[in-house]
């Protein structure tokens, strides 16, 4: 009898021993319950993911599915705009730091300062972040991990409004298929949503400026039309396109 309570207590000992090694370990790993389900959460990106996944109230792994792609020995990632070291660099990087001609495409033709750089990517965090549902969102394209590009959709929820894209590639990885690709994997994920109810939206709009031609020419490999004539807002002429969701 004495050898059988001590084998328990044995036992028991261990499973505290257990139990007490995963409640204490490192804590930059994380148990999180998404869909009823654990997942064990070591990596920064992943954790991104997965509060996204449940700020859109989606499955993880389905939402997984349509933000990453990988082809080849490459893998295409569209990565949730977080407060992060690594997406505040690039962010200024491509607004503040890009050639003054390659800028003349995008935004309001011209660089940001540091601090309006700054400023603009703490407002793109409070509309991505700070309501029930993202009215924007801005996408963080990766490529292998590495921050290439940018994607950024809204109004995603204002009624008798359609969301626009609107998406720039750093110069160093132009002319490679980031653009196309992650336009392509943004129109997956947006239908995903739509399909889901978590948005309801019919179509998705785009301007480009007349001589950005490789810019155009990826929305018309993603399906986009171009609408006729050349339209004049504050910020100068564009071609307008639509891509219509099925």
């Amino acid at each position: 009898m004495k050898r059988k309570i001590n084998s328990y207590i044995r036992s028991l000992i261990g499973i505290f021993l257990i139990f007490s090694n995963v409640l204490f370990t490192s804590q930059s790993i994380h148990c999180i319950d998404i869909k009823n389900e654990s997942l064990n959460i070591e990596d920064e990106s992943v954790n991104a993911y997965v509060k996204f996944a449940n700020y859109l109230d989606v499955d993880y792994e389905e939402l997984q599915d349509k933000l990453v792609s990988v082809v080849e020995d490459k893998e295409y990632r569209l990565a949730p705009l977080n407060n992060v070291e690594k997406h505040r660099i690039f962010f200024k990087k491509i607004f503040s730091s890009c050639d003054e001609n390659y800028m003349k495409f995008y935004a309001r033709g011209k660089r940001l300062s540091e601090e309006e750089a700054e400023n603009n990517f703490q407002g793109r965090l409070k509309r991505m972040w700070e309501n029930k549902l993202p009215g924007h969102m801005t996408l963080i394209v990766e490529l292998n991990k590495e921050c290439v590009g940018l994607i950024s959709l809204g109004p995603l929820k204002m009624y008798g409004f359609d969301p626009e894209i609107a998406y720039i590639v750093d110069q160093d990885h132009c002319g490679k298929g980031v653009g196309l690709k992650s336009v392509k994997l943004t129109i997956d994920f947006l239908q995903y949503l739509k399909d889901k109810g978590t948005y309801d939206f019919k179509c998705l709009k785009a301007t480009v400026h007349p001589l950005n031609v490789g810019s155009y020419k990826i929305l018309e490999k993603s399906g986009f039309e171009c609408e006729e004539g050349i339209k004049i807002f504050s910020y100068g002429e564009r071609k307008s396109y639509t891509y219509n969701f099925l």
